[in-house]
């Protein structure tokens, strides 16, 4: 209902997909009208991951997996790439590293993900920032740095970035190149890695 009252608010559903295109690279070297690489595209995924923790919620889950498997099955031949945005981790390093949550998410989303080569999965719930890269082909960032902190476990093999540090995530993308940085409070790069196609 935000969405009726606010501009900068835009969610048309609890879950839903966007398409959205990515500008084109500019060869500097060139004329200003000529493109090194065609536009591409990203899918982005948005899915409302509270009632896989709900067993009440069995039907609304099943129905949105069923549409989450169906968008990812039937994507766009020239989309360069997918992201799935939810809230809770199925990978962390935080607190809830075997917790329930963690564990649910990780068996409804685990497998569906490698599948269908899903890029990136966003998520929060850990109050950290964290780059995660379990086996697979997904790589899972975490940007829950916003208010209170909570602690994270050191060495953990699949981690390549942790941080209990007041922050945020800046993703800046093209048709080849997915860059992210964690940055502090203080507006300083705690943390900057490059996904390529």
């Amino acid at each position: 209902k935000y969405s009726q009252v606010s501009r900068r608010w835009d969610m048309p559903s609890t879950y839903y997909s966007k398409l959205i295109t990515l500008k084109k690279e500019k060869d500097e070297t060139k004329e200003a009208t000529k493109d090194k690489a065609t536009e591409g595209k990203a899918l982005l995924i948005f899915m409302d991951t509270d009632p896989f923790l709900h067993e009440s919620k069995a039907e609304y889950v099943a129905k949105q997996m069923d549409w989450l498997k169906d968008t990812l099955k039937n994507a766009p031949a020239d989309v360069n790439w997918k992201i799935v945005i939810g809230h809770h981790p199925f990978y962390t390093v935080g607190p809830r590293i075997t917790n329930s949550d963690t564990l649910t998410m990780r068996k409804a989303l685990k497998q569906l993900f490698d599948d269908n080569k899903v890029d990136v999965y966003l998520s929060g719930h850990e109050h950290s920032l964290q780059h995660l890269k379990p086996e697979g082909y997904t790589h899972q960032f975490i940007s829950g740095a916003g208010s209170e902190l909570t602690t994270v476990t050191l060495g953990i093999p699949y981690s390549k970035f942790q941080a209990a540090e007041h922050g945020f995530m800046y993703f800046s993308i093209d048709n080849t190149r997915l860059n992210v940085k964690a940055i502090n409070y203080t507006g300083n790069v705690l943390y900057e890695t490059e996904l390529t196609k």
